[in-house]
């Protein structure tokens, strides 16, 4: 059961950047980071309504609730997917790589017992290479040529790193109960974020989308963001961080798998090397002896 939740989790996850793209073809960006967290939320709230549960009243808890939303949903789900206007999904994928190894360079310094040994340094060094030659002309296709790519890629990593960031802030929230959080920092984010979202979009637009977006605003929301935060905390308790890490080597493959076979999108082959790079920085920061 845990081996088919974890595959369940990547097909949600590494599938959400195809969708992205997909969506983006007929929405701004902020429209649809908008649309996908009050969806999310949505999907939270029934849960939450049918186990019985109660929100904290306790105002530390709130503090962290909204830091989370904006460093944990609002910035990263922007970044992302304003980067993804020009960034294909399969390369984006690999760019968010680098959120694990953050979260080991971040944990050495502010997290007691979380030092990193020389396996963990070699890793990071690792990811940290195998991105910056993801970055250089030798990992990219045709489509690098444009003029706007490598600032777009910035923002995907600037989201990876807001990601890596909130899980250490997330370690130290007063609010462990995992539904609790969850439903509580998506409410704020999606309060932050869903009057943009409509301002940006002209309502005479709405009429227009077609079912291809729908659905995949949808599918983001829902299952992406929604079922995918249920899935991951059951994980977590069932299989544990250490099984659930599996993910940061299987997101990677499967976002250039569905990027390659739905979008018709294609790796250079400097890609390709750039992410075994990055997948064995990623597999020297997480080792255990």
């Amino acid at each position: 059961m845990s081996w088919a939740l974890l595959w369940v989790l990547v097909a949600l996850w590494g599938s959400a950047f195809s969708l992205i793209s997909i969506a983006l073809r007929e929405l701004p960006g902020i429209t649809l980071v908008g649309l996908r967290l009050a969806l999310g939320w949505l999907v939270l709230l029934g849960l939450f309504r049918l186990k019985g549960k109660r929100l904290p009243r306790k105002p530390r808890a709130w503090a962290y609730f909204a830091v989370i939303a904006v460093f944990g949903n609002c910035l990263p789900y922007y970044l992302i997917t304003w980067g993804q206007e020009v960034v294909p999904s399969g390369m984006t994928g690999i760019l968010m790589s680098i959120t694990p190894l953050v979260v080991v360079g971040l944990a050495h310094f502010t997290l007691p017992g979380e030092k990193a040994g020389l396996s963990r340094v070699a890793g990071i060094v690792a990811g940290f290479l195998g991105i910056w030659f993801l970055l250089s002309s030798a990992g990219q296709e045709q489509v690098a040529e444009q003029a706007d790519m490598l600032p777009r890629q910035l923002g995907i990593l600037l989201g990876a790193v807001c990601y890596g960031v909130t899980i250490i802030i997330a370690r130290r929230q007063p609010v462990q109960d995992p539904m609790l959080a969850s439903l509580a920092v998506l409410g704020i984010s999606a309060l932050v974020m869903l009057g943009p979202a409509l301002l940006a979009m002209p309502m005479g637009d709405w009429a227009a989308l077609g079912w291809q977006t729908l659905l995949s605003v949808i599918v983001l929301g829902v299952f992406c963001t929604g079922y995918a935060t249920v899935v991951y905390f059951q994980l977590i308790r069932t299989a544990g961080a250490t099984f659930l890490s599996l993910m940061n080597y299987l997101i990677p493959l499967w976002a250039v798998a569905i990027g390659a076979i739905f979008l018709g999108e294609k790796l250079h082959p400097g890609g390709w090397l750039a992410m075994l790079v990055v997948l064995l920085g990623v597999g020297l920061a997480g080792a255990r002896r």
